[in-house]
């Protein structure tokens, strides 16, 4: 009776048992203790014996554990975009046109950014270039070196140009939030036609700096402001702020719309501070 009982029992869990032993010979492979294991590191294949008939002889190990660790996730995407713009100035001060238009494309990727465009207003012309190399970047700030050159034309009146080599710094801790800030030496060079006999070239230097923040919200809207010396198609001497303020949709993928608001000021940072002129514009961005 004992030995029918024995029996029964090893029938019953011996298939229990050696799953069980082969379920840890598998877990220890590749390891001598836990102290030991990293979890970057990838076993190089073991040679595997064949027979002449071409098969396995099963003196290599048939399954390997690998466990790689993902790469964090930017918060910098690249991208490409076209953005068209119209717009109207209050034209009461330094720029001699009502309605403006413009026309700007950007290519934005992890290690660089590039933006040019051309604006046309009634007597102006302006064409601007940037350039940033991102050297160090992390998962949500990265900092970099950047050139911008505009070249202005006041029709019948001046022709300027603007260099402004300078450091930038991009950072977004989190997906609602994001900060950038742009500090550069300003060298402005601008001939008069009517002095340009007697004096060719006016030389001018100066700094420029500016922050913008953005906020992101529920059903695809943001919020951004920001303070600039200078922008895309405007480049004054550091007294002559602008502040700015948008909203921008994003339709799709693809299509995304802003409305901007900009004042701008003299001498700000003194007692004479006075208000210059103001502008808005309507922006439709398609990006690749």
């Amino acid at each position: 009776m004992l030995k029918k009982i024995v029996l029964t029992a090893f029938v019953l869990f011996a298939p229990f048992y050696l799953q069980a032993q082969e379920i840890d010979s598998r877990s220890s492979y590749g390891t001598e203790s836990e102290g030991t294991f990293d979890p970057d590191f990838i076993p190089a294949a073991s040679p595997v014996d064949v027979d002449a008939d071409g098969g396995d002889t099963g003196t290599a190990q048939d399954e390997k554990i690998i466990v790689k660790k993902e790469p964090p996730v930017s918060r910098f995407p690249s991208f490409k975009s076209i953005e068209l713009s119209a717009g109207y100035n209050t034209a009461s001060a330094f720029e001699s046109y009502s309605f403006f238009g413009n026309l700007k494309f950007l290519l934005d990727s992890e290690k660089v950014r590039i933006r040019t465009g051309l604006q046309y207003g009634s007597g102006n012309v302006d064409f601007s270039n940037s350039f940033v190399y991102w050297p160090l970047r992390f998962s949500c700030v990265r900092l970099g070196l950047g050139l911008i050159y505009n070249l202005e034309f006041f029709l019948d009146i001046s022709m300027t140009h603007n260099l402004l080599p300078g450091f930038y710094l991009e950072c977004r801790p989190c997906s609602w939030f994001s900060f950038d800030f742009m500090l550069s030496f300003f060298i402005k060079g601008r001939t008069i036609y009517a002095l340009k006999d007697d004096c060719p070239l006016l030389m001018n230097y100066s700094a420029a700096t500016g922050f913008n923040f953005n906020f992101y919200l529920p059903y695809n809207i943001a919020l951004f402001l920001g303070m600039n010396s200078c922008e895309d198609f405007r480049y004054m001497v550091l007294g002559a702020s602008s502040f700015s303020a948008g909203i921008s949709y994003v339709l799709n993928d693809s299509w995304s719309f802003y409305f901007t608001g900009t004042a701008r000021y003299v001498d700000f940072f003194f007692l004479s501070s006075a208000f210059e002129d103001a502008e808005f514009k309507l922006s439709a961005r398609y990006t690749f």
